[in-house]
């Protein structure tokens, strides 16, 4: 006969459980309560997860982790740019952010995964509007579809995940060398990703998903600490692979566009060229010059200083 002890364990299992369903039910959509369980769940052999969904919020491999119950939680993306996720010195991945003109909200435009575990290969993922590229081959144009590689295996299935709630839905997933994989679900203009690393913290891992050593407490508050500055560390911009519109027939960089991720290279923005900038649709385009590509700055004439712009539109090339 059982013990009064283990019936109360047992009764209070079954609260924690239905618990759960009526708050998944309460919070069908996004629902934070969804993400801090299964960052609880940290599997035998050394997994853990970092998810990236919603308004560019943040769960890092070590919030919530058991190992450190009362430190971490979610943080926000709050700058335009590019980003390391992770950054190992076999592993790289990264994020390009940008903002959601309807409502004005930072949004996961795209993620960009390589480094010498791939090969030094690439892997590019955009939302449903883009295309998913390895390196210059667009793969899994479809739903379902397949894709297999000695390095990779993905597929693309409507009956997978989706990573903000953990209801069935479409997702694309993909595994890769060295214990990594990922889940991502593209929408329309941006992508929801859950980054899985097995085996432990990699020597001097760093990046918005934290340094995977189990300690919350310790990784960096500020995730634009981790925005990469250096043009030639950006996985995106290989292969001719920047984001560049199409809107009103114009060359137009556009961080916050998906729909024209495969524009020619001869089409690519320079340090130096004159371009028409604004900020959103609502206001007028002024004349500047461009000065960064990493981020998007460019220079008023006769001001001191650089801006950063959602939207460029070349103007003419210069040299």
């Amino acid at each position: 006969m059982a013990s009064s002890r283990t019936l109360v364990l047992i009764k209070a299992l079954l609260l924690v459980e239905l618990a759960g369903a009526y708050l998944r039910d309460l919070y069908p959509e996004d629902s934070t309560f969804f993400l801090l369980q299964a960052h609880a769940k940290v599997e035998e052999d050394g997994c853990a997860h970092c998810t990236i969904w919603a308004d560019a919020r943040v769960l890092s491999f070590d919030a919530h982790h058991p190992v450190d119950q009362d430190g971490g939680d979610e943080l926000s993306v709050k700058e335009v740019g590019t980003y390391w996720l992770v950054n190992t010195k076999d592993i790289h991945i990264q994020g390009r952010y940008w903002k959601d003109t309807s409502n004005n909200k930072m949004i996961l435009g795209a993620l960009a995964v390589g480094g010498s575990f791939l090969q030094n290969s690439s892997l590019i993922i955009r939302s449903s509007q883009g295309a998913i590229k390895w390196n210059t081959d667009v793969i899994l144009e479809s739903i379902p579809s397949d894709f297999n590689h000695e390095l990779i295996t993905a597929h693309s299935k409507n009956d997978s995940l989706l990573v903000a709630t953990g209801k069935g839905g479409p997702a694309t997933e993909i595994n890769l060398p060295d214990g990594v994989s990922l889940l991502v679900n593209r929408f329309k203009t941006h992508v929801n990703a859950q980054i899985t690393m097995c085996g432990g913290q990699r020597e001097g891992q760093t990046g918005q998903c934290g340094n995977f050593n189990g300690v919350a407490t310790d990784d960096a508050q500020d995730l634009s600490a981790h925005r990469i500055e250096e043009t030639d560390q950006i996985l995106f911009d290989r292969n001719s692979d920047r984001f560049i519109g199409q809107g009103d027939n114009r060359n137009q960089l556009a961080l916050n566009s998906t729909s024209a991720a495969e524009a020619p290279s001869q089409s690519l923005l320079r340090i130096g060229d004159r371009v028409q900038v604004r900020d959103d649709e609502n206001t007028a385009w002024t004349y500047a010059t461009v000065t960064s590509l990493e981020p998007p700055k460019a220079k008023f004439d006769q001001k001191e200083g650089s801006s950063e712009w959602t939207y460029m539109v070349k103007v003419e090339r210069v040299g």
